[in-house]
């Protein structure tokens, strides 16, 4: 759920087993628990639910620090408008790297929005759901602003993929649609 490491693991700075997006501290905790029986997403929200105190304070931290970065970074903007390309560079597309791009385009995007959005609590939560989902997602449930945010900024898809409240029965119709490919795993 962090953007941050995920970026880290995209620039190779840090390792990763696979695709940068997944968790391998998070498989590595529910695996045991749900080895030998069907991995269900209701199995897996249930065992998430059981270390909910954890979740919760890792969620109130990254909340929290995503809050004050953006606070900080506004607060320089507000001062001065010209520092955004110095405090933000820009960072080019590049496929091998989708968190990286989307990340910066989001952190860009809310420090000017300085003056006219007002920041709330959750909005760090959102920021980063928005910028790993936004990167790595063929599909992608928000709430309005961050659907705009996140439409934005991210390269144009031939398909509707990013939807909030209001268009969930066609979320709904695009993901029916759906064509799941099996897994294959080497033996």
């Amino acid at each position: 759920m962090n953007p941050y490491k995920v970026v880290r693991k995209e620039q190779g700075i840090e390792p990763s087993s696979g695709t940068p997006c997944v968790s391998e501290s998070f498989l590595e905790n529910y695996y045991i628990s749900v080895k030998g029986s069907p991995p269900t997403l209701g199995r897996v929200v249930d065992l998430v639910h059981d270390k909910r105190d954890q979740v919760l304070a890792n969620t109130t931290e990254i909340k929290d620090a995503v809050g004050q970065a953006v606070a900080e970074r506004r607060s320089e903007y507000t001062r001065d408008p010209s520092c955004l390309d110095q405090m933000l560079p820009m960072v080019n597309w590049d496929p091998t790297r989708p968190t990286t791009f989307i990340l910066r385009a989001l952190e860009r995007l809310v420090t000017r929005e300085a003056n006219s959005y007002t920041w709330m609590p959750n909005d760090g939560i959102d920021f980063v759901h928005a910028a790993i989902a936004g990167a790595y997602a063929d599909l992608l449930l928000l709430d309005k602003q961050w659907k705009r945010r996140v439409l934005e900024v991210a390269p144009p898809r031939t398909y509707p993929w990013v939807f909030y409240r209001n268009e969930l029965d066609q979320f709904l119709d695009v993901f029916e649609q759906c064509v799941i490919s099996p897994c294959t795993v080497a033996s």
